[in-house]
């Protein structure tokens, strides 16, 4: 796979949404020297680069009175996120990140989750996780001392180091956090930023307190996980990505927390999700005697014609064809 370069249009593009002046250079940042000006800039883990040679970045960065606020646009790499442990968490400082593209994050358990534009990051300095972006990125991040983001102790706790909060309020703070981000490129230096900061962390501790509730509630009541993963097969059964780790994500939980719910269940959620499908192709053979198998295979959900056929026999002894075949004969008589 060839590395996405970083075009200048998307440097001035990026350049202008942040309203940055000529006395507002960015550092640019290309190459082998680069990538190591940039892991020491950013200090967070190691970042590599598929393509060292064609690693570019560009990044602009000031500090606050209670933060660090950095904006940066750069080529495709993978983040090395340390361990440590101070709280319990792995690092003394906390970092919050709107990324405006997909990115993979990888926990130290092998649990792998996509991050999509909008959602918030929240993660300790030295969490133990793995960042991909397999695109051009563009980040803002604030990075600030434990002690000044409190709600978020519990949240980090729980998740391992990293959050991810894709709620309507985290998607309107991190709305807020790439606004607050190029409102602060625009002050002048002399001028105080104090108010700011104070409503930025109001906002961000409204969110981490959301999560923590949503994430205590969730994964504190086996009836309600069960419940409301029953539903979630109900409206998204008919999508062929809809999996148990896209339910373990919609409910906030890791899929250890989610799985230890199912575990006096007769039946295991990717079953819960195949019978709900073959439900539904049950029907559909029987009231559309026209459509072919594929299309039934594909309206209920499955996204191969193969497992289809071979889930179908498995539950009802006998192809789907054949099902047909038997129903039509049963109302013939």
């Amino acid at each position: 796979m060839t590395a996405e370069s970083l075009q200048p249009t998307a440097v001035t593009d990026w350049s202008l949404r942040l309203g940055l002046a000529p006395e507002d250079a960015p550092a640019v940042l290309r190459g082998s020297g680069g990538l190591l000006e940039f892991n020491r800039r950013i200090a967070l883990g190691r970042a590599r680069s598929l393509d060292v040679s064609e690693f570019a970045a560009v990044l602009w960065r000031r500090r606050l009175s209670t933060m660090t606020v950095t904006s940066l646009l750069h080529t495709p790499l993978s983040m090395e996120l340390g361990g440590g442990g101070v709280g319990g968490t792995g690092g003394d400082e906390v970092v919050v990140a709107t990324v405006g593209t997909s990115m993979v994050i990888e926990s130290g358990d092998g649990h792998t989750e996509m991050h999509r534009p909008d959602q918030l990051i929240v993660f300790a300095s030295g969490a133990r996780h793995r960042l991909v972006t397999n695109g051009v990125a563009e980040v803002t991040a604030l990075r600030m001392s434990f002690v000044e983001f409190g709600s978020a102790r519990a949240l980090l706790r729980n998740c391992g180091g990293l959050a991810v909060m894709d709620s309507f309020l985290a998607q309107t703070v991190a709305r807020s956090i790439r606004g607050f981000g190029a409102g602060v490129i625009g002050a002048l230096p002399s001028e105080s930023t104090a108010a700011a900061e104070f409503a930025i962390l109001e906002l961000l501790s409204a969110a981490a307190a959301e999560a923590t509730a949503r994430r205590t509630s969730a994964s504190s009541n086996t009836q309600q996980v069960q419940r409301e993963t029953q539903e979630l097969i109900e409206r998204h059964y008919r999508d062929p990505e809809f999996s148990p780790t896209t339910i373990a994500d919609r409910l906030h939980l890791s899929r250890r927390q989610f799985y230890r719910h199912f575990e006096n269940s007769d039946r295991g959620v990717a079953e819960l999700i195949a019978d709900r499908r073959l439900q539904a192709a049950r029907t559909l053979l029987v009231s559309n005697p026209e459509a072919s198998i594929a299309s039934v295979a594909r309206a209920s959900g499955f996204g191969s014609l193969g497992p289809f056929r071979l889930r179908f026999r498995r539950a009802f002894g006998m192809g789907p064809n054949e099902f047909r075949d038997t129903m039509a004969d049963a109302a013939a008589h």
